[in-house]
């Protein structure tokens, strides 16, 4: 929830609305709130962009001294004296194994087909019985749809570039870094 954007902050309330819609059409919980802390200088620019951002939105968030991350945090997190934290309740994670089986089951249950392991070779948008539907060609089958999801993960590249796609060199990894604690 909390980014110096507050585009991205928007577009996780959405999100965490669809979490919770999809969550309720399975039954699982995957979103766990755990709250979230963004630290950083007292001054700083980021950490300003972050609470107007939150505040934008509407979110409830609080603004903590070193001393009060101290306490609330029992001593695990110590902030210089020059710093501030902001923390938001509704933070969480997910659960991303579970994620994805609920995603497969909410998918089969709405009719889709999944393959594992079935190398796509080719997709193209063609004309069947007067609709324009994405085709999928493999080696041993051909799949047509209205919509097609594919998670190539680490493959993207490589993929696109194999289909015929201009875009392919738009594509690449992105580092990002997480920590998680769990104070005692």
């Amino acid at each position: 929830m909390a980014y110096p954007d507050p585009v991205y902050t928007e577009m996780c309330i959405q999100a965490m609305k669809m979490w919770e819609e999809a969550q309720g059409e399975d039954g699982v919980r995957v979103l766990e709130y755990t709250g979230g802390l963004d630290m950083g200088s007292a001054n700083g620019k980021d950490l300003r962009e972050v609470k107007e951002a939150l505040g934008k939105w509407g979110i409830d968030h609080e603004e903590l001294t070193p001393s009060q991350v101290l306490s609330r945090f029992n001593g695990a997190i110590k902030l210089a004296s020059q710093q501030k934290a902001i923390y938001s309740k509704q933070a969480g994670i997910i659960k991303a194994s579970e994620a994805v089986f609920m995603f497969q089951r909410l998918a089969r249950n709405n009719g889709a087909r999944l393959k594992d392991r079935c190398e796509v070779l080719d997709i193209k948008t063609v004309h069947k019985d007067g609709e324009e539907i994405c085709r999928v060609e493999t080696e041993h089958h051909s799949f047509y749809g209205r919509k097609c999801v594919l998670t190539c993960g680490a493959w993207t590249k490589k993929f696109l570039k194999r289909v015929g796609s201009s875009d392919y060199e738009a594509f690449g990894p992105i580092h990002s870094f997480t920590a998680y604690w769990k104070c005692r």
